[in-house]
């Protein structure tokens, strides 16, 4: 019995030791872009930024017009408003907002098309949020999966579950920055680089973002703008 009894004792110790490491990955990543309480106390954000898309987007979301160079910006505000604006030379200006009830896109000329609701909150789920960082403060679960070489990175992988949607976040341990996310049994994937200091947040400023395989999409932060006041008339259709 005192064997059975000590196995076990050093099983729970072992156990302890592995969550409280999971725990400190966590922490590290959220103190390399700037620290939980500034993370938690963000509640809107502006990012105008330059994407140039190499391959059409799938699925069923709504999707804007796909031309080679966009000019992008995104308006963000909790709890779940949101606001995307897209100009380019090829296909004009195009709208899609979301006012915390309905979800619309409003093309150049005035034409406008609504989304059902299963739409919409698969909108929600992968598209409206404050960065990765707030994702992870606001999800419902966050669990270690294993520790997985990326393109010579050795990262430590995690399961983060936000409104039914799992994402999994890959964690440089050299770092402590997000590297990649994965989602969908890992045919999207996107991955983040530049990583600058903007008022105490440090964010990204490139990502790309490939749908099976291939480049999708490529954007540049050109401004960001952390807690900016944002009127509903901003929201309004």
């Amino acid at each position: 019995m005192r064997v059975k009894n000590t196995s076990v004792i050093f099983l729970f110790f072992v156990s302890c030791s592995f969550c409280q490491a999971q725990k400190r990955t966590i922490n590290h990543y959220l103190e390399a872009v700037g620290g939980e309480r500034q993370w938690k106390g963000l509640s809107s954000l502006i990012v105008e930024s330059e994407s140039e898309y190499i391959e059409s987007a799938v699925g069923d979301l709504i999707l804007p017009p796909i031309s080679s160079k966009n000019h992008t910006r995104a308006i963000s505000r909790t709890p779940g408003y949101f606001k995307l604006e897209i100009s380019s030379l090829s296909n004009g200006k195009y709208k899609l907002i979301y006012n915390g009830k309905e979800l619309k896109e409003i093309f150049e000329g005035g034409h406008e098309t609504s989304a059902p609701e299963y739409i919409i909150d698969e909108y929600k789920s992968r598209s409206f949020h404050l960065g990765e960082p707030w994702i992870v403060l606001n999800a419902e679960k966050v669990k270690y999966i294993r520790n997985e070489i990326v393109d010579s990175r050795d990262c430590s992988v995690f399961s983060v579950m936000r409104m039914g949607l799992e994402r999994l976040f890959y964690i440089h341990n050299d770092d402590n920055l997000l590297y990649m996310v994965s989602m969908f049994d890992g045919k999207t994937l996107t991955y983040f680089s530049d990583y600058r200091n903007i008022n105490g947040y440090i964010v990204p400023f490139r990502k790309r973002g490939f749908v099976n395989g291939k480049l999708e999409v490529e954007s540049f932060i050109k401004k960001i703008e952390f807690n900016p006041s944002i009127p509903d008339s901003e929201f309004s259709f």
